[in-house]
């Protein structure tokens, strides 16, 4: 079962990267929840002033680095969260190679790795899923769990609109659904073997 799982994950894993080029190169929408700032290079110029360390940054921050008390930051981020405008920055300072293939090297790996983990799962739960639909409602069920908890956090959380997290979500949901079918078809337990599992 192991070597099952594995071929499932590799071939679920370049259903997601073709998935990837489709949705992000190929359909019209893809960026549509994603806005230019009017002036970037002033925009640009303030970040690096402002913000000295790669990291996240929080806007309105509580403020623990300037020298107030708890009460006093408190006080002061609900001001500033109460006035706006609130954001969370992701900053990288330096540039870097927009041709680079090492992200879709770690985007491949990364599918394969997620692709492995839900392969495992249907493994443990496949004896008594002998129809491929039942695999496959198993298996795209928890892509849908994954998809809709980790997607609709950021507006509920961290200050997103909704436009972005709607995207993702669109985009890793009909993932799944697509990187079920590799994983339902491949990970079945025959019957000579129903003993075991993974």
């Amino acid at each position: 079962m192991t070597g099952k799982i594995t071929l499932a994950a590799v071939v679920a894993g370049i259903v997601l990267m073709l998935w990837g080029v489709v949705f992000w190169m190929v359909l019209p929408f893809s960026n549509a929840a994603y806005r230019e700032l009017p002036r970037e290079a002033e925009f640009s110029a303030a970040l690096l002033e402002h913000a000295p360390a790669d990291g996240v940054y929080l806007l309105p921050s509580m403020g623990h680095g300037e020298g107030l008390d708890a009460e006093a930051a408190q006080e002061r981020f609900e001001t500033r969260y109460a006035a706006g405008p609130r954001a969370r920055l992701y900053v990288r300072r330096g540039g870097g190679d927009p041709l680079s293939p090492m992200p879709y090297l770690l985007g491949f790996g990364h599918n394969v790795v997620s692709a492995w983990l839900l392969a495992l799962l249907l493994a443990f739960a496949a004896p008594s899923m002998p129809a491929f639909a039942s695999r496959y409602l198993f298996t795209a069920l928890a892509g849908l769990f994954a998809a809709v908890f980790i997607d609709l956090q950021t507006p509920i959380w961290f200050f997103n609109t909704w436009d972005e997290p709607l995207l993702l979500l669109s985009f890793h949901v009909l993932g799944w659904l697509a990187a079920a079918v590799p994983i339902a078809a491949i990970v079945k337990v025959d019957p000579a073997q129903s003993g075991s599992t993974v």
